[in-house]
């Protein structure tokens, strides 16, 4: 057999084989990773030994093409089709993984059941796998993996966040441990970024960064579209063709809501789970940011390493191809994000801030995209781009504008400093929980340690100022209206 036949018999093999091994996964995962609240890992060598093992199985199942990775989220979440997302990819995977995953009801459904439960498996295989048990690159790429396994099955993660809103409880749950899972996957992209001098290894990071990116957008469409009137799709059928146009700009995404009204979905008892994707969001601009800025620190030609070959001109074309998409991945998202969070009824001076920031950062980010395209060559392209970027502070107007708008969504289930990497434990969830450093003013915002408490506390502020003025006046209200309604009580 040809090695060009292997490649795709393999990757047969281990679908068929994805959700058998999955569902006697299910009870060791339950005990052993799955709970945020058990620490097996105090339970001596055997237990540790489970764990490497379950951990290594986890993130080598999480490996595959878009077909594969469709047929995955399938049996994580029991939709009974392989496909995913209105692309291609996704659509094609409808055929290969349909066999696997239309029989977990006829066995018993037991991951159908409990999608959150092999979510958090998942992450827990992904955070563990920074602990000197697994390769950091095996992780890193495990993790890109999973960003893409919900960022390709568009549809089946809004047809999951849909049905799950509508059982009793609101499926909270499911949406916050979907919410972890990609955070973690998100931290893993800070690693890579700091060393992306490539275009791979740049690219590598927009993707992953992109693919959380189309997981938010879809989380959020799938709760407007919940909380829109019976009968309209609008939302759905807006974002089922974003996919495509995501591919050619990796990254990029309509904004999203776009039939809701300012403040019509905080407002819902799912609200809370919208703004959280909203938070994600920013992070992914924050990191974009960061990455945009050690790009440019690095210059247009870097030394090879010691025996490597030079840089060639089509090496300098496709980095110059790179930055220009990721300049353009950050000009979208700062459209969505305003949009996004003004739908999150943030009124007032802070809404007009946010706006002036935005507004701001989207002129600068035009002048330099302008600037660098009109040169004649990639050499002096990459000139102009990395001298634009550079002098005008383009990375710190687009981090201030996404550290604003993490700042005033306070999250109590992860880490609230956006530029946090710690992976200590095996949920973020557990990573922030029973922490003493959670704000004392609005009481909602959480972290994993003091450095990162003092370091948001510049951006998170804001949101606690707006918050205590708030109650100050609503306070003053209700002395002010005390009197009178005594007065009339009283009045005969």
């Amino acid at each position: 057999m040809s090695q060009s036949q292997r490649g795709p018999l393999a990757t047969s093999v281990k679908r068929s084989l994805l959700q058998p091994v999955l569902l006697q996964l299910l009870p060791h995962l339950q005990q052993v990773l799955a709970d945020p609240a058990n620490r097996t890992s105090e339970a001596g060598s055997g237990g540790s030994m489970l764990q490497q093992c379950l951990t290594t199985l986890l993130l080598q199942l999480a490996h595959g093409d878009d077909g594969y990775l469709a047929a995955l989220f399938a049996v994580v979440s029991g939709s009974g089709s392989g496909s995913g997302s209105g692309s291609g990819s996704s659509s094609s995977s409808s055929s290969k993984g349909g066999s696997c995953s239309s029989s977990s009801s006829s066995k018993g459904g037991s991951s159908s059941g409990n999608p959150h439960m092999l979510l958090s498996s998942f992450e827990a295989a992904l955070r563990r796998g920074t602990q000197q048990e697994v390769q950091d690159a095996f992780a890193e790429a495990a993790a890109r993996s999973l960003a893409r396994m919900t960022s390709v099955s568009g549809a089946s993660l809004q047809q999951l966040v849909r049905s799950s809103l509508q059982q009793p409880g609101g499926g909270l749950q499911l949406l916050d441990q979907l919410f972890a899972l990609q955070v973690s996957c998100l931290k893993h992209a800070w690693t890579a970024a700091r060393g992306a001098n490539n275009p791979e290894e740049l690219a590598a990071v927009l993707d992953l960064t992109a693919d959380v990116n189309n997981t938010c957008s879809y989380v959020i469409t799938a709760i407007a579209a919940q909380h829109q009137q019976p009968g309209s799709n609008s939302g759905t059928s807006n974002n089922s063709g974003a996919t495509s146009s995501a591919q050619a700009v990796a990254g990029s995404q309509p904004a999203t809501m776009a039939t809701c009204r300012a403040g019509e979905v905080a407002a819902a008892p799912y609200g809370g789970a919208a703004a959280q994707c909203v938070a994600l969001r920013s992070r992914c601009l924050f990191l974009m940011a960061a990455a945009l800025e050690h790009t440019a620190a690095c210059g247009p030609q870097q030394p090879p390493a010691p025996g490597g070959e030079a840089h060639t001109g089509e090496d300098q074309q496709a980095m110059l191809g790179r930055r220009f998409t990721l300049i353009a991945w950050c000009g979208m998202c700062l459209d969505a994000l305003l949009f996004e969070f003004e739908v999150m009824c943030v009124t007032g001076d802070n809404l007009l801030q946010l706006r002036a920031q935005q507004a701001a950062a989207a002129a600068l980010l035009r002048r330099v995209q302008d600037n660098a395209a009109a040169a004649t060559d990639s050499s002096s392209g990459q000139q102009l781009l990395l001298a634009g970027i550079r002098e005008a502070g383009l990375p710190q107007q687009l981090r201030e504008f996404a550290q604003a708008v993490a700042g005033r969504i306070p999250l109590s289930g992860a880490c609230n400093n956006p530029g946090c990497v710690s992976l200590a434990q095996r949920s973020e969830l557990l990573l922030v929980k029973g922490k003493s450093c959670r704000c004392g003013c609005c009481k909602a915002a959480s972290y994993c340690c003091k450095a990162c408490q003092v370091e948001h506390y510049t951006w998170h502020k804001a949101l606690c100022r707006s918050t205590a003025k708030q109650r100050a006046a609503a306070a003053a209200a209700a002395a002010a209206a005390a009197p009178a309604a005594q007065g009339e009580e009283a009045a005969p």
